[in-house]
């Protein structure tokens, strides 16, 4: 996330604080400020007419990326970024397929973070994204689904995927915990965590929707007493939210895959030969400066 540094021109007359121009790791200048052979300025002092023009200090680029595909990536730090903010989406938990006279529970979503990064332009960060657990096929249980990560100077961070529903045990699925808060902050730091909504138990007449996936905005919501997933954290301008719940399956069908980000999959209807729990969404990787 980039700084804001004084952007425009320096006027005489006008007097730079102590906290514009210094060596705070808060604050960066870039540009120049020519002093046409005055005295070295100094925070604090008023800026003599004649001599202290021109200068700007400018502004290092700013910008978003994303990574939405399960997989391993590397990204290169900017030149000028210091500090980014990251939000971080586990993958969804797979719904259960339908057992012997019982229908499958839906799948968990997945847990978000959300960590404040220190920086060095240049340096590598290692990310991960989480896949989508896979439903289970008729008589058995979903897979969970996978974990999403930032790896910054040796310490990485993590958003849980969501738990894959069992088979046969009346249940629905565990939404991805939350990241365990700070005790202290540092240059790197967790700010927030949110859980993923839990899975529905399997009803008599359908499977068990699936849990929401967290987001930026909030943890995501479990599914209701119905077959109905849950309702992913909303999204809020270019804040990522979580995904819906995937609907439990009724009348001899599959469960519903879990929608991005992170969305459980929902659980089959019982007794139904090829018929499967649906597949939870993949996480995300979100990086702002």
């Amino acid at each position: 996330m980039a700084n804001l540094i004084l952007p425009g021109n320096a006027q005489p007359a006008q007097v730079l604080s102590g906290t514009t121009f210094s060596a705070n790791t808060n604050y960066d200048t870039a540009g120049t400020m020519p002093n046409n052979g005055s005295p070295t300025l100094q925070p604090g002092q008023a800026i003599t007419p004649g001599y202290y023009s021109g200068g700007q200090a400018a502004l290092p680029g700013s910008g978003s990326q994303s990574w939405t595909t399960p997989g391993t990536y590397t990204w290169t730090v900017p030149s000028g970024v210091t500090r980014a903010l990251a939000v971080l989406i586990g993958g969804g938990g797979g719904g259960a397929g339908g057992g012997e006279n019982a229908n499958g529970g839906g799948g968990g979503g997945g847990g978000s973070t959300i960590v404040w990064l220190g920086l060095t332009p240049g340096e590598t960060v290692s990310i991960t994204v989480g896949a989508g657990g896979l439903g289970g096929q008729s008589l058995q249980s979903g897979n969970s689904g996978g974990n999403s990560t930032i790896t910054v100077g040796g310490t990485t961070y993590t958003a849980y995927g969501g738990s894959g529903a069992v088979v046969n045990n009346g249940l629905g699925a565990s939404g991805g915990p939350a990241a365990s808060a700070p005790t202290s902050y540092g240059v790197s730091a967790v700010l927030v965590s949110y859980a993923g909504g839990n899975g529905s138990v399997p009803l008599s007449n359908a499977g068990g929707g699936g849990g929401a996936g967290a987001g930026a905005t909030g943890p995501g919501e479990s599914a209701s007493t119905t077959s109905t997933g849950g309702t992913g954290s909303a999204s809020f301008g270019y804040w990522p939210g979580g995904g819906n719940g995937g609907a439990g399956g009724t009348s001899g069908s599959s469960g519903s895959n879990g929608k991005s980000h992170g969305g459980g999959g929902g659980g089959s209807d019982n007794n139904a030969s090829g018929y499967y729990g649906g597949n939870g969404a993949p996480g995300a990787v979100y990086i702002f400066w």
